[in-house]
């Protein structure tokens, strides 16, 4: 059970106890890719929202990136488009701590660049 809690706060969507089949497996697998959808595609709901000026919408979304995948890129760099026109420092940070979870992150490298 503490290993299974721990696992889940590290971000497993479920967990399978023993002894167990390779049919119970294949369901969880399933479950848990058909359950979430990928932060790239949710990054693209965030851009194509901002496209068309639903920014309270967008920041719902990219909230929901940093809490489904914390250690991943995406959610910062969304925070920092919705953040790019009202305070550029804060974006900015956004866009290093992308940097910071992935060096090689193109769109946070290129946002940053833009800002100076």
């Amino acid at each position: 059970p503490e290993v299974a809690a721990q696992a889940l706060k590290a971000g497993a969507v479920d967990y399978v106890s023993k002894p167990f089949s390779p049919s119970e497996i294949v369901e969880k697998v399933n479950e848990a890719l058909s359950s979430r959808e990928s932060p790239q595609k949710l990054t693209r709901r965030v851009e194509q929202l901002l496209k068309e000026g639903k920014k309270e919408q967008a920041e719902k979304v990219a909230r929901k990136i940093l809490a489904n995948f914390p250690s991943r890129p995406e959610g910062h760099y969304c925070m920092g488009l919705i953040l790019e026109d009202v305070n550029k420092e804060l974006a900015s940070r956004h866009y290093r701590v992308s940097l910071i979870l992935d060096p090689g992150f193109k769109p946070a490298a290129e946002r940053l660049k833009k800002l100076g």
